[in-house]
Formats: structure tokens, C-alpha cells, sequence
């Protein structure tokens, strides 16, 4: 099998993906790629860059870097194998067109603000492995309807930031497993569609506001 070879599209540094010069839109990040780094398919206005609108992460990515993806049209995003760890801060930030992502079972954190704005989402869940959903992670994701956390005695997540369903118009439940002993100021706050918000047992940090 020879898929490895050194493709020039894809500019890696120790693992780290620093750049992508191609010009497909549909693209598989090469298997070499450990990180995906800082702003790596941003398009800033006025600059010559492409949209990419599909990705397919390896199973060797461990982390995607901040504003790897912020602002991108994608349409769908792949995640392959359980090894990612880390979707970094704003990292798939104001991507408005993506309608779905499946994050992978292995994920640890969800960054600060990482889907702000991915506004055509309309359901997510969070693996069990996840131990921190970050500040304003969901913040006004205006299609999002559901969230689906896991089982109580599977689920590690501790901490849910401040904001981070903040302005999710649409979401009608959250029931958020035991084991979270943190839930950040105004954390749902604004999400005028929420009928029941289950709390667990294990709480011992309710921000001000948060509904």
C-alpha cells in the first residue's frame, strides 16, 4: 500500500499539518498527521485560499489544533479510530453549513468555543470518554435540538463551561449524566426552548443563570 507518499498539498512539521497548499475541496489529511494545527484551513478574506467542504481525520490525529477549521464550509466531517483526544478552541467554529459530526469515542476535551456558531447542527452526542465540554463549546448552535450525553455509570464527563449551550434557541432537554460536578455561569442561558434540564447528584458548582 503505498497511500504515504510524501504528498506536497499537506505541510507537516513533527506530525503538526502547518499548512495545506492543494486545491481539492474534498480532502483526506494524510495518516502522517498527528496534530492538526493553529488556523490551518482558515480562508482569510481577500487572500487566495480554497473552501474545503469535506475532511476525513485520521485515526493518527490526537489533537485539532485552535481555528484549525473556524469559519470553513465544510459539509461533513469524518472522524476515523478512537484516538482523538483534544478538539481545540475554536476549532470548528462558525463552520454554518456542516449539518452533522459524529465525534469519536476516545475525545477527552472539547474546547473553549470549538462549535460557536456551527449553526446547521441539529443533534450531537458526547461520547462517554469526554471529561470537559468547554466555555461557549456550543454557544448559540441555533439548530441544535438534541444532546445526547451518555449512560451515568459511563460517562466521564466532570465539566461544562460557562455558555456552552448559551443561545441554543431550540434545545428542549438536557439531561446531564451524573459525574459532572461543574456546570459554568449561564451555561444554558437563553435556550428559551428547554423545558427540563435533569441535574445530577454529583454537583457541586451551578454558575449563576445557568438556565
Amino acid at each position: 500500500k503505498n497511500g504515504d507518499e510524501i504528498d506536497s498539498d499537506f505541510e507537516i512539521v513533527n506530525g503538526v499539518l502547518v499548512a495545506y497548499h492543494g486545491t481539492k475541496t474534498d480532502i483526506v489529511i494524510p495518516s502522517t498527521v498527528t496534530e492538526i494545527g493553529e488556523g490551518v484551513f482558515v480562508t482569510e478574506e481577500g487572500k487566495e485560499g480554497v473552501e474545503i467542504t469535506k475532511v476525513t481525520i485520521p485515526s493518527s490525529v490526537v489533537k485539532i489544533g485552535k481555528d484549525a477549521f473556524n469559519g470553513c464550509e465544510l459539509t461533513s466531517v469524518i472522524f476515523e479510530g478512537e484516538n482523538l483526544a483534544e478538539i481545540g478552541e475554536s476549532a470548528f467554529a462558525y463552520c454554518t453549513k456542516l449539518p452533522e459530526i459524529t465525534l469519536p469515542e476516545g475525545l477527552k476535551v472539547i474546547g473553549k468555543a470549538a462549535f460557536q456558531g456551527t449553526s446547521a447542527i441539529k443533534s450531537i452526542n458526547i461520547p462517554a470518554s469526554v471529561e470537559s465540554i468547554g466555555e461557549s463549546a456550543f454557544n448559540t448552535c441555533s439548530e441544535l435540538t438534541e444532546v445526547n450525553f451518555a449512560d451515568d455509570n459511563e460517562s466521564q464527563l466532570k465539566t461544562i463551561g460557562k455558555k456552552a449551550f448559551y443561545q441554543c434557541v431550540r434545545l428542549g432537554t438536557l439531561d446531564i449524566p451524573e459525574g459532572v460536578t461543574t456546570i459554568g455561569d449561564q451555561a444554558f442561558r437563553a435556550s428559551g426552548g428547554l423545558k427540563r434540564v435533569y441535574l445530577p447528584s454529583t454537583l457541586t458548582e451551578f454558575g449563576s443563570s445557568a438556565p
